[in-house]
Protein backbone atom coordinates (compact mmCIF):
# COMPACT_ATOMS: atom_id res chain seq x y z
CA UNK A 1 0.00 0.00 0.00
CA UNK A 2 0.99 3.24 -1.27
CA UNK A 3 2.17 6.47 1.79
CA UNK A 4 0.78 9.31 1.00
CA UNK A 5 2.15 12.68 2.72
CA UNK A 6 -0.81 13.24 4.74
CA UNK A 7 -0.55 9.42 6.03
CA UNK A 8 3.13 10.04 7.01
CA UNK A 9 2.68 13.64 9.27
CA UNK A 10 -0.80 14.16 9.61
CA UNK A 11 -0.28 16.76 11.62
CA UNK A 12 1.51 18.86 8.80
CA UNK A 13 -1.46 18.60 6.68
CA UNK A 14 -4.65 18.49 9.31
CA UNK A 15 -3.07 19.85 12.73
CA UNK A 16 -0.44 22.64 12.11
CA UNK A 17 -2.16 25.47 10.71
CA UNK A 18 -4.53 26.35 12.95
CA UNK A 19 -5.18 30.11 14.36
CA UNK A 20 -7.26 31.02 17.41
CA UNK A 21 -8.08 34.18 18.32
CA UNK A 22 -5.95 34.84 21.04
CA UNK A 23 -5.06 38.90 20.35
CA UNK A 24 -7.49 41.51 21.79
CA UNK A 25 -8.40 42.75 17.94
CA UNK A 26 -9.49 39.12 17.33
CA UNK A 27 -6.93 37.80 15.40
CA UNK A 28 -3.70 35.44 15.91
CA UNK A 29 -0.51 36.66 16.85
CA UNK A 30 1.68 37.94 13.79
CA UNK A 31 4.46 34.55 14.77
CA UNK A 32 1.34 32.12 14.78
CA UNK A 33 0.32 33.43 11.03
CA UNK A 34 3.56 33.05 10.29
CA UNK A 35 3.75 29.66 11.06
CA UNK A 36 0.75 28.65 9.96
CA UNK A 37 1.81 29.58 6.75
CA UNK A 38 4.75 28.44 6.57
CA UNK A 39 3.34 24.72 7.75
CA UNK A 40 0.63 25.24 5.39
CA UNK A 41 2.92 25.74 1.87
CA UNK A 42 5.03 22.99 3.45
CA UNK A 43 2.08 20.68 3.30
CA UNK A 44 0.42 22.01 -0.12
CA UNK A 45 4.32 21.27 -1.73
CA UNK A 46 4.50 17.88 -0.08
CA UNK A 47 1.08 16.89 -1.86
CA UNK A 48 1.56 18.52 -4.83
CA UNK A 49 4.89 16.79 -5.54
CA UNK A 50 4.66 13.47 -4.06
CA UNK A 51 0.58 12.14 -4.42
CA UNK A 52 -0.68 10.69 -7.66
CA UNK A 53 -3.35 13.09 -9.25
CA UNK A 54 -6.03 10.35 -8.48
CA UNK A 55 -5.47 10.52 -5.20
CA UNK A 56 -5.59 14.01 -5.14
CA UNK A 57 -8.75 14.02 -6.83
CA UNK A 58 -10.37 11.30 -3.96
CA UNK A 59 -8.81 13.48 -1.21
CA UNK A 60 -10.87 16.07 -2.52
CA UNK A 61 -14.03 14.63 -2.58
CA UNK A 62 -13.15 13.18 0.99
CA UNK A 63 -12.75 16.57 2.31
CA UNK A 64 -16.12 18.16 0.41
CA UNK A 65 -18.43 15.07 1.77
CA UNK A 66 -16.78 15.67 5.33
CA UNK A 67 -17.11 19.38 5.19
CA UNK A 68 -14.05 19.93 6.23
CA UNK A 69 -13.24 23.28 7.27
CA UNK A 70 -9.58 23.36 7.44
CA UNK A 71 -6.16 21.48 6.77
CA UNK A 72 -4.49 21.05 3.20
CA UNK A 73 -6.74 18.98 1.33
CA UNK A 74 -5.78 18.03 -2.62
CA UNK A 75 -3.17 20.92 -2.12
CA UNK A 76 -5.71 23.37 -1.46
CA UNK A 77 -5.43 25.31 1.82
CA UNK A 78 -8.79 25.33 4.01
CA UNK A 79 -8.58 28.10 6.50
CA UNK A 80 -10.82 26.96 9.05
CA UNK A 81 -14.96 28.24 10.04
CA UNK A 82 -14.26 31.16 11.75
CA UNK A 83 -16.83 33.70 10.32
CA UNK A 84 -13.94 35.81 8.68
CA UNK A 85 -12.67 32.81 6.84
CA UNK A 86 -16.18 31.87 5.62
CA UNK A 87 -15.46 33.93 2.26
CA UNK A 88 -12.01 32.06 1.53
CA UNK A 89 -13.55 28.76 3.13
CA UNK A 90 -16.27 28.91 -0.14
CA UNK A 91 -13.33 29.87 -2.77
CA UNK A 92 -11.51 26.96 -1.69
CA UNK A 93 -14.28 24.69 -1.33
CA UNK A 94 -15.21 25.63 -5.13
CA UNK A 95 -10.95 24.72 -6.09
CA UNK A 96 -11.62 21.37 -4.25
CA UNK A 97 -14.61 20.60 -6.21
CA UNK A 98 -13.09 21.07 -9.57
CA UNK A 99 -9.98 18.83 -8.56
CA UNK A 100 -12.42 16.14 -7.45
CA UNK A 101 -14.92 16.11 -10.35
CA UNK A 102 -11.41 16.22 -13.13
CA UNK A 103 -11.95 19.92 -14.45
CA UNK A 104 -8.66 21.13 -12.12
CA UNK A 105 -5.12 20.04 -12.32
CA UNK A 106 -4.22 21.12 -8.60
CA UNK A 107 -0.81 20.84 -9.82
CA UNK A 108 -1.28 23.49 -13.13
CA UNK A 109 -3.79 25.54 -11.17
CA UNK A 110 -2.84 28.96 -10.52
CA UNK A 111 -3.30 28.83 -6.67
CA UNK A 112 -0.29 26.85 -6.87
CA UNK A 113 1.74 28.44 -9.55
CA UNK A 114 3.77 30.05 -6.83
CA UNK A 115 4.70 27.63 -4.68
CA UNK A 116 5.84 25.57 -7.08
CA UNK A 117 7.92 27.79 -8.57
CA UNK A 118 9.01 29.00 -5.28
CA UNK A 119 9.76 25.42 -3.33
CA UNK A 120 13.50 25.86 -3.45
CA UNK A 121 13.00 29.21 -0.43
CA UNK A 122 10.67 27.30 1.87
CA UNK A 123 13.24 26.94 3.86
CA UNK A 124 14.21 30.38 4.17
CA UNK A 125 11.04 31.41 5.57
CA UNK A 126 10.97 28.23 8.06
CA UNK A 127 9.25 29.75 11.73
CA UNK A 128 12.17 29.97 14.52
CA UNK A 129 11.82 26.97 16.51
CA UNK A 130 13.10 27.21 19.58
CA UNK A 131 12.99 30.55 20.51
CA UNK A 132 10.59 32.67 22.60
CA UNK A 133 8.23 34.96 20.61
CA UNK A 134 9.87 38.70 20.60
CA UNK A 135 7.39 40.97 23.00
CA UNK A 136 4.85 42.99 20.95
CA UNK A 137 6.59 46.20 22.16
CA UNK A 138 10.51 46.32 22.29
CA UNK A 139 10.93 43.11 19.94
CA UNK A 140 13.40 41.62 22.98
CA UNK A 141 12.54 37.57 23.56
CA UNK A 142 10.26 37.18 26.42
CA UNK A 143 12.43 36.19 29.74
CA UNK A 144 11.99 32.58 30.79
CA UNK A 145 9.75 31.69 33.36
CA UNK A 146 10.81 29.24 35.71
Amino acid sequence: MDTYPCHADPDLFFGGHIEYETTDRGGPPLHMTQRAQHLSARARNECLRKCPLEQMRRCAKTALESGAPYGVWAGVQLPGGQTRKIPVLQEQRKILAGIANGDIDPRTHPSNADLLAHTDQLALFAPRQGRPAPTPMTGEPHAATA
